[in-house]
């Protein structure tokens, strides 16, 4: 097995427009070593073959004819080189635009995701909050229900009051009257008994 023979000028000219010796080699090789635009044509389209890099072999030597080298070639080969260039250039650009709109596709999940721990923070700041006025409602209620219970324990306490001062006043308006009344009684047996006394 030996590399195959190919037209020293063509590859020689491959090399000027920057193509690697082996690339240019399999490309003058595999497209007949019939021209520049065969032999770059066949690089633009085999650029991604796993074995580019690597030089062909052949089973004996290939007699090669000097293809066309001629200007306009020369120039059709420059301009699809040119092309090929800015197709990759372009590619390029659209890689690095696709980099970017995941990059700013991360950023935006990133907030959405700040959005929603923030909104969970504050609902679960709102049900504590919540929780906080229930339970100070609630002490609230019984605070006031103990003051009616105060209140009312107070007036029920001053009804009893009232009510033994009035038994008692009446008590004592009872035993003044009855006082009274045998008083009286025992002054009218006394001059009675008198009278009696001095004059029966």
């Amino acid at each position: 097995m030996a590399v195959p023979q190919v037209d020293k000028k063509m590859l020689g000219e491959l090399e000027v427009m920057g193509f690697p010796a082996v690339r240019s080699i399999r490309a003058l090789h595999y497209s007949g070593n019939s021209n520049l635009e065969s032999a770059i044509n066949w690089l633009l389209e085999h650029e991604s073959d796993p074995d580019i890099d690597q030089l062909p072999l052949v089973s004996r030597e290939i007699s090669i004819e000097c293809g066309d080298t001629s200007n306009e070639v020369r120039n059709s080969a420059q301009g699809m080189r040119t092309h090929a260039q800015e197709r990759k250039s372009e590619e390029q650009a659209t890689a690095g635009s696709q980099k970017e709109i995941s990059q700013v596709e991360r950023e935006l999940n990133a907030n959405e995701h700040e959005e929603e721990d923030r909104k969970r923070v504050l609902a679960l700041h709102k049900s504590k909050r919540d929780e906080e006025e229930k339970s100070r409602g609630r002490i609230r209620n019984q605070l006031q229900e103990d003051k009616r219970e105060r209140i009312q324990a107070a007036k029920d306490v001053m009804e009893a009051k009232r009510t033994l001062e009035e038994n008692q006043r009446k008590r004592w308006v009872s035993y003044s009257t009855h006082v009274g009344y045998f008083r009286s009684n025992a002054t009218h047996i006394f001059y009675f008994q008198l009278r009696c006394t001095h004059g029966c």
